[in-house]
């Protein structure tokens, strides 16, 4: 064997060891930290075979800046994890389909998990673009995001799912989501409010129809209680998704009680035309329960009557690690090919949590 082709078989193992080796970075930011609006400070993009498996956002929900040092998240590259959804209800193979807007529009999959309140509360969070999105080179129109109050009071947590017959939903679902709980944590008397009006500025800016930013909104306010007490919580919801609570006996409780499969007119429900939200309301929520913000992609299928319901319901009675949860979302059954975003609260003062 020649010289050259030495070489050539040096560079094809260090080539192989360097696919196999591929990290990212944790962010170290000790705010709680959920937002597919990409920055770059806070998360790192990853690339992988862009025929099967749409890039991913990984962020972390960290620490408060109240908590002590040893609640904080390594930074330290961690190795890429491979990831299988499930397959309930019938064997389906990978999607080709096209990563040309996941990879100019953003991420396909957003990620974040982490703990808060000094570890009375878990959270995980995703936002997954759907397979028939895949199929049709159109970007994720969903979006999440999560803040704690400074005064560590309570938590703001905001799903939006961007109405797919709007060609700019996606910011309209990014916008409002980031905003609502941003104002809503800033002390704003009217989060809701602020974010149609940038929505407003935003499209006078482009000269394009405000309709055009259509997305849903389902925005819960966490009231952080006693340990080991019932919270309350407080939902604010325009257009279609669902809160969900799953109860210890695996059973799942609607709290919006409205059909996302129902005939919604987008353009008097979704933000930012609607006039008022569908509905306002206070709910209860009890240590051994689990807390569900979900865009329709998935709340659809949030029942024990479901096979998906009942395979997620025993999987989640405890908080899964980040890539375990993200697998659980990636669920694959049929006619599901939406865009899915959840997210997900344990208490830990629930005994089940532990």
């Amino acid at each position: 064997m020649d010289i050259f082709s030495h070489l050539r078989s040096f560079l094809s193992q260090l080539q192989h060891l360097f696919r196999k080796s591929s990290s990212f970075e944790l962010s170290d930011d000790k705010e709680l930290h959920a937002t597919i609006v990409k920055d770059a400070a806070k998360s790192t993009v990853l690339f992988n075979d862009a025929t099967q498996t749409p890039a991913i956002s990984v962020g972390c929900l960290g620490a408060s800046r109240n908590d002590s040092k040893s609640d904080k998240v390594s930074s330290a590259p961690i190795p890429t994890p491979r990831i299988s959804p499930a397959n309930i209800g019938g064997n389906f193979s990978t999607l080709s389909g096209s990563a040309t807007s996941t990879l100019k529009d953003g991420p396909g999959v957003a990620l974040d998990a982490g703990s808060a309140f000094g570890g009375l509360i878990e959270l995980r969070a995703a936002s997954l673009v759907g397979d028939s999105h895949i199929l049709e080179g159109t970007r994720r129109q969903d979006a999440y995001a999560v803040r704690i109050i400074e005064d560590m009071s309570r938590l703001e947590i905001a799903v939006c799912d961007g109405v797919g017959s709007r060609v700019r939903s996606h910011e309209g679902a990014a916008i409002v989501a980031t905003s609502v709980v941003q104002q809503a944590a800033n002390g704003s008397t009217d989060p809701v409010g602020d974010a149609t009006a940038i929505l407003a500025r935003l499209a006078k800016l482009h000269d394009t129809p405000v309709i055009e930013f259509s997305t849903t909104l389902i925005w819960v306010r966490v009231d952080i209680g006693i340990p080991g007490d019932t919270w309350n919580l407080h939902l604010t919801q325009y257009g279609d998704g669902a809160v969900k609570i799953l109860r210890k006996n695996n059973t799942w409780h609607d709290v919006t009680q409205v059909s996302s499969t129902a005939e919604f007119d987008h353009n008097s429900f979704a933000l930012p035309l609607a006039h008022r939200p569908i509905q306002q309301k206070c709910f209860n929520w009890s240590p051994e329960e689990v807390l569900f913000l979900a865009s329709d992609g998935i709340s659809d299928h949030l029942d024990e009557d479901t096979k998906v319901g009942h395979f997620l319901a025993n999987s989640w009675q405890s908080p899964p690690d980040r890539w375990t949860f993200l697998s659980h979302v990636s669920f694959r059954t049929r006619g599901a090919g939406d865009d899915r975003t959840i997210v997900a609260i344990w208490r830990t003062d629930n005994p089940n949590c532990h």
